[in-house]
């Protein structure tokens, strides 16, 4: 299964699913992957996502840049 979800975060694969990945990390010693990734929608996202949930819980959390919640004058 490893070697599948790994493919499926080739770059070539997440255009293809309308996603754009920047970065992604697993935690040493833990089950945890991180992604930073920009597509049109949550839609979009949730379903590029999806083969990860046979391996666990999936989490997906709208996040802005450093620069775009200084010029909105905060996290709100």
């Amino acid at each position: 299964m490893g070697a599948m979800l790994l493919a499926h975060l080739g770059q070539e694969n997440a255009r293809r699913h309308g996603v754009s990945i920047h970065g992604e990390a697993v935690v040493d010693g833990a089950h945890s992957l991180y992604m930073i990734v920009d597509a049109e929608g949550r839609d979009t996202v949730e379903s590029f996502m999806q083969p990860f949930a046979m391996a666990g819980e999936v989490e997906i959390m709208a996040a802005s840049p450093c620069e775009r919640v200084v010029e909105r004058g905060g996290c709100d």
